[in-house]
Order: structure tokens, then C-alpha cells, then sequence
């Protein structure tokens, strides 16, 4: 629980320890401004947010804000300060303190801060973020600790109001691999740690959940916002079920942080309305308003513009139902959308890059079961399964929706999903038609599991529906549900819980296969891309069936 705040002119110390969770094996402190021997030898934020101080100096800061404190969901214990003029690069992020230090704490709290040791953190080897962008933190250095004195005194800092449109429009599309060009970057990093506050910005779509952890914690979802950035809920809840693509938030105010994307993250749901009326609207085509198909704007803030951009895509499923001529003349869109676009070719033509897609007939193959409100469920070209032919929808099932049953159009961004070797095809922000029809989906047998389970060769099978015969468990159901399978020839696969949860001991969710267990699962293909390895999914307890005969 918080303990009480203490009366204006007295102080307490605390020291916060370092938690041995993640860091940056060059961050050696060394002789600078600020001084790790407490001699009050202070610096300003502004100059640790500086690239001409190196990482691993020491820090002491005097007289800053607290602006925000991590007390939601599974990892707990982070804190942001600023200086009280704000403005841009006076925030920072103070990595880690222990929950009963941080408990001692309240925003707008006024504190010194020493023994701390500048970071700047960013993932490695096969989790590389491409981009090169890095985030500045505050760290114990190695067996030391931070110490916090409370000065007594509480300062309300006022957010700064940051234009995220401006700074969407600087995005180049053609820099995407390497995050956007370094207008954008340095257009978002000069807010980073910095309590700012997001005027009339829109989603992108619902809130969809991140990271391997089963069941998702708390803390583990986000949407993209205006501004080619997230909006994440590391430090409240942002799983409201009226978020969805077009909501508008007439404000958001949070922190800003970075991880593989700008995220602002709002400190409670007082940060945030989504009363808004003013939000930059979609692009559009001709006959509503070709122009900003035309115009070479990225008008809407999603990083796309013109025909890249789904708003000018038109078509039965597009977004606010405007229509274009055949073969999109009139707003000059790349895509033909008099023509057919099969999975197949989705799979082939965007396993490398992202470019707006049209499917046309295409089946729903799985819809998850194990989330009361699925963000994701997957299509095929026919009932009948095969290589190339499925793919991942990040998008809300159309209203009654079910397996087996057509979707005339569905319209979207396809592209390669996934870190390192491992990659798999996805649509996202996806829009479909009201789904007719219910067929019987007839799985791909016969594969082998070292093809399935392999890095290349099991790529033409994600998001495919397939039969794997007499596998036998070999390793019970890790702490994030997945159980290892293995064929007779020692090849292993993961079976996984993305589409139905197999634990937990009711008939809803029935107990686990035993290990030893001889099994037949059937199930779509995806990728773990967190831990680089291939998955098998099944869609209902009917999927998973005792077999003999396993070697």
C-alpha cells in the first residue's frame, strides 16, 4: 500500500537496488558531470538526454518531478522524473526500483536523486531492433544503488502538448526497416521520459495483446495512435472494448518511452477520452474526397499516404465505402481492385515488405477461443488447406463470425511479421465483409514435423491448418502453455495456445496432455517469434486426440 506523504519541509531517504532484469554490459561509470560519490554534483536531465554524454557516466539530479510510477500489472517498479521547466529531453526513465522503495513515492513528488549511472538500452542479437534507436535510462551501476531523498515539496508538472500529426508527416515510408528516417526518430526522441499530452489523435485499431506470456498480462497491450507510435498500457489498463480502429481520443497524456516503437503510455484512465471530434480522418477516394488520395500527405498520421494508405484502397470493403474506377484510375492505386488477390499471392509477393492487400473469397479457418473478445483470427484461399494458403488477420472476426464460412472481401496491410530468421505473413488493420456460407475445413496431412517445425521450410505453413500424426509429448506444458511434440524421428514441434486454451482442468479447458502422451493435433501454424520457433495451434478440444502407436 502507499504510505503516507510526508509534511512539507521534512525529507527521507530511500535507496533503490538494482534489479537484475535487463543491462547494458558497456555502462562502466566513468568521470564526468555528475559524480557517483554523493558530493552533490548535479546535472540536468536535459544533458543526460544528450549524446555527448557517454553511457555509464554518472548521474545526480537535484530538485526533479516525479511524473509517473509503474505500479500496473506484472513488472512493477519504474519511475519517471523530469525537470520542473519540462520541455523537450527533460524527462527520463529510472530503471528499476524495488516495489516497497517505490511504494514511498507520489507523482509530483519533489526529489534528489543520486548514484544513478546513464543507459542507454537496446535489444540484442537475433531480437535486434533494426532501427538502430536506443532509449535513455537511469540504472544502478553494477552492485551499487540509487539513492532518493524526498525534498518534502510537490510540483503538478503541466504535459507538454506534442502535435503527433506533425510529426507522422515526417515518416518516410520508403525508411520503414530502419525506423522512418531520422526527422521522425528525432522528432519522437526529443519527448522522450517527457510527460506530454496528445491532442485529437485516433487508433489504429483495438488493443491487441504483445509478448509470449500466458495468459497476457495486464501490462502486455497496446494500439497504435496517430503519430506512427503506441499507445501501450504498461502503466494502466487500455483494454477498453470501445477502442477500435477511427476511436478518437480528443486527449491522451502519458510518457513517453521506446521500444521497437514511440510508445506513450498514460498513467491512468483519467489520461485519456475517447470523446474526441476533431481527429485527423482517414484518407478517403474519389467521390468523397479524392484530393487526399492525390496530395502526397500522409493525412491521417498512420505512416501511409495516398494509395498506400487503405483509405484510398477502395472497394466493398472499404473503410468509409467511397469507390474508385476499375483498375483504381481514378486515385492511381497500385493495387488492381477489379482483379482477384489470393492468400497464395499475399504469401509470396509480401513475404519481405509490407504493401496493401485486397483477398478476395477467402474462408475463416480459426478464430480463437481462449480470449472472450478475439483481436486476431486467420483465413485461407479454400476450405482445403495448402502450402502458402493461410495467413494471420490482426483484426477484430467480423460480427458472427465462424469457422468454414466466406468472407467476399477483406482488405488490409499484408507484410512479414518477426525478429531474426524467423518470420511470419500477417494482414493487419484489416477490414472484411460480413462473412456467408459455412464450409467443413479439410487440414493438410502428412507433412513432416522437421519441415513444419523448420525455419524456412515451415514458412509456407504458417497460418495454414494441419494434421500432425503420432506425436508424442516429450516435455510438459511450460509456464506460457506450450507443450514440446516429437515425431519418430526426434523432430520437435510446439503446441501452443493462441487459438484455444488446452489447460486449466475444465471442459472448457481441459488438463494438459500427459508427457508421454501419443497425440494427433490439428491445428493452423504460426511462430513464436519471441522464442524463434514454430507452433502448432489447435482450435478446440476436438483438435487433440490419444493416440497409439507413437515411437
Amino acid at each position: 500500500m502507499r504510505l503516507p506523504t510526508l509534511v512539507a519541509c521534512l525529507s527521507a531517504t530511500v535507496s533503490l537496488y538494482a534489479v537484475a532484469c535487463r543491462s547494458d554490459n558497456n555502462n562502466t561509470p566513468t568521470d564526468g558531470q555528475g559524480s557517483g560519490s554523493g558530493s552533490g554534483n548535479f546535472v540536468k536531465i536535459q544533458q543526460v538526454q544528450d549524446d555527448a554524454m557517454a553511457p555509464g557516466t554518472a548521474v545526480n539530479l537535484h530538485d526533479v518531478v516525479v511524473t509517473a510510477i509503474d505500479n500496473f500489472g506484472a513488472k512493477v517498479g519504474d519511475i519517471w522524473v523530469e525537470e520542473k521547466g519540462g520541455g523537450k529531453r527533460s524527462g527520463v526513465h529510472v530503471f528499476k526500483a524495488s516495489l516497497s522503495d517505490v511504494a514511498m513515492l507520489t507523482v509530483g513528488d519533489e526529489i534528489d536523486l543520486k548514484g544513478a549511472i546513464k543507459s542507454e538500452f537496446a535489444l540484442t542479437g537475433s531480437n535486434a531492433d533494426p532501427s538502430g534507436r536506443t532509449v535513455t535510462e537511469l540504472e544502478p551501476a553494477s552492485g551499487g544503488a540509487i539513492t532518493i531523498t524526498k525534498l518534502g515539496m510537490s510540483t503538478t508538472i503541466t504535459p507538454d502538448k506534442v502535435d503527433a500529426l506533425a510529426i507522422a508527416q515526417m515518416y518516410d515510408p520508403s525508411m520503414s526497416a530502419t525506423g522512418g528516417g531520422t526527422a521522425f526518430s528525432n522528432a519522437w526522441e526529443d519527448w522522450e521520459g517527457v510527460l506530454i499530452e496528445l491532442d485529437n489523435v485516433a487508433a489504429a485499431g483495438a488493443a491487441k495483446a504483445f509478448g509470449s506470456t500466458t495468459p497476457t498480462p495486464a501490462d502486455n497491450y497496446s494500439f497504435g495512435i496517430t503519430g506512427v507510435a503506441k499507445a501501450e498500457g504498461s502503466l494502466t489498463d487500455i483494454t477498453m472494448s470501445s477502442i477500435a480502429r477511427g476511436t478518437c481520443f480528443g486527449q491522451m497524456t502519458g510518457v513517453v518511452d521506446y521500444f521497437y516503437d514511440y510508445l506513450v503510455l498514460p498513467r491512468s484512465g483519467t489520461d485519456f477520452n475517447t470523446t474526441g471530434t476533431a481527429c485527423p480522418q482517414p484518407e478517403q477516394a474519389a467521390g468523397t474526397d479524392g484530393t487526399k488520395c492525390t496530395d502526397g500527405v500522409d493525412n491521417d498520421g498512420n505512416g501511409f499516404s495516398d494509395c498506400a494508405d487503405l483509405g484510398c484502397e477502395a472497394g466493398s470493403g472499404a473503410w468509409l465505402g467511397a469507390t474508385c474506377g476499375t483498375g483504381d484510375a481514378m486515385c492511381g492505386c497500385s493495387v488492381n481492385l477489379a482483379s482477384t488477390t489470393s492468400v497464395h499471392s499475399v504469401d509470396t509477393t509480401y513475404a519481405t515488405t509490407s504493401s496493401p492487400a485486397i483477398l478476395r473469397d477467402v474462408y475463416i479457418t480459426a478464430i480463437p477461443t481462449n480470449v472472450t473478445s478475439p483481436s486476431s483470427y486467420w483465413v485461407a484461399d479454400s476450405l482445403t488447406a495448402a502450402a502458402n494458403g493461410g495467413v494471420l488477420v490482426f483484426s477484430k472476426p467480423p460480427t458472427g463470425a465462424t469457422v468454414g464460412q466466406k468472407i467476399s472481401t477483406l482488405q488490409g496491410i499484408a507484410g512479414p511479421f518477426g525478429n531474426g530468421s524467423l518470420k511470419t505473413l500477417e494482414v493487419s488493420t484489416a477490414t472484411a465483409s460480413t462473412p456467408a456460407g459455412t464450409g467443413v475445413i479439410v487440414p493438410l496431412v502428412g507433412i513432416a514435423t522437421d519441415t513444419l517445425s523448420g525455419a524456412t521450410t515451415g514458412a509456407p505453413y504458417n497460418g495454414s491448418v494441419v494434421t500432425l500424426s503420432k506425436a508424442k509429448v516429450t516435455a510438459a506444458a511450460n509456464t506460457y502453455g506450450e507443450v514440446e511434440l516429437t515425431d519418430g524421428n526426434g523432430k520437435k514441434i510446439m503446441m501452443d495456445d493462441e487459438a484455444f486454451k488446452y489447460y486449466g482442468g475444465t471442459s472448457a479447458a481441459p488438463t494438459p496432455p500427459a508427457l508421454n502422451a501419443c497425440l494427433v493435433v490439428t491445428g493452423v501454424m504460426e511462430a513464436n517469434t519471441n522464442d524463434l520457433i514454430r507452433t502448432i495451434n489447435p482450435r478446440g478440444a476436438t483438435d487433440i486426440v490419444t493416440a497409439t502407436g507413437c515411437p
